[in-house]
């Protein structure tokens, strides 16, 4: 007969299986955040660990710190009530890829004065073949990731007549986000052109719909739909407050030898201006800044509610 284990070791065990399950119950993120917080950190307001958060709804402002700014509670769990933090490390592990290309590129452009054509080539060395793919998964992760883009999916969805119980379950974004990165990495992200669109002189800022696509018309574009097929659809996305990233089809430049090495462009003033304007009117409620600015609700108050009627 096997022996069994006495009262303490039975004591020793379940507190072997506590420690276990503590330390994984410890390593599930509660606040998770739909816009990465190393990625606004990028806004913080120098010499602080804040950014300027503007609430477009309210016409307020405060200054919160990036570990708080644009989180929910257990947002990419499928089943709240028992996490397994599944998405979110995911997520996490592709966000490690991308930060070190953003701080190399933010670090070549706080050198202002490099001469153009040297700045460029350090550019264009960060933004290799290898690295324009890493930017580009998290532009299509981010593209998906927010509460608007699935508002925003709901709202296509809405006349095909969908159940309830089903469309709800599709548009979990534990749902939404995996199966959607999976439709359009490789079809579409990839195989879009970029251009990388830097400013030294007027700070891009950012929002709560960061990456976005837009086109020459009333109608924003179907999510997930049309870009990369249609040559209006574009991408946009600031990865930092001193670059604009634009994602391109193949088909609205077909001879374009910028499909497989980025193309670099230095933004005035006035188009950073313009680009902070569109970033704006493309915001579900939240914009992030580095600074303080009353032009931000000047424009909120003139944009069309919804981002459907945009």
């Amino acid at each position: 007969m096997e022996n069994c284990p006495n009262s303490a070791d039975n004591i020793r065990i379940q507190s072997v299986c506590s420690f276990f399950v503590i330390g994984w119950v410890m390593n599930v993120t509660k606040n998770q955040h739909f816009v990465p917080e190393f990625y606004l950190r990028s806004w913080n307001v120098p010499g602080r660990e804040a950014v300027f958060l503007y609430d477009l709804e309210n016409e307020s402002f405060s200054t919160p710190n990036p570990s708080s700014t644009l989180v929910r509670r257990y947002y990419y769990e499928h089943d709240r009530q028992n996490p397994d933090n599944w998405l979110e490390n995911i997520l996490n592990e592709m966000e490690d890829r991308v930060a070190p290309i953003l701080k190399r590129i933010n670090e070549v452009l706080q050198h202002c004065n490099l001469k153009k054509g040297q700045l460029e080539r350090e550019l264009g060395a960060i933004l290799n073949l290898d690295n324009q793919r890493v930017l580009k998964e998290f532009a299509a992760y981010q593209y998906l990731r927010i509460p608007g883009a699935i508002e925003q999916k709901a709202y296509e969805l809405a006349p095909a007549g969908i159940p309830v119980d089903v469309l709800e379950e599709k548009l979990k974004p534990a749902n939404f986000v995996s199966t959607g990165y999976d439709y359009i990495r490789d079809g579409i992200f990839q195989k879009l052109g970029m251009l990388a669109c830097y400013t030294l002189d007027y700070d891009l800022l950012t929002s709560d719909w960061p990456c976005f696509d837009f086109k020459d018309s009333k109608d924003a574009p179907h999510l997930g739909e049309e870009l990369g097929r249609s040559k209006e659809v574009f991408l946009m996305f600031p990865l930092i407050p001193k670059m604009l990233l634009l994602l391109f089809p193949k088909v609205a430049f077909p001879r374009s030898e910028t499909m497989n090495k980025v193309a670099l462009s230095r933004m005035t003033p006035g188009q950073a201006r313009n680009t902070n304007t569109l970033i704006i009117q493309q915001a579900n409620r939240w914009i992030i800044y580095n600074k303080k600015e009353d032009f931000i609700f000047k424009v909120a108050r003139k944009r069309k509610r919804g981002r459907e009627n945009r």
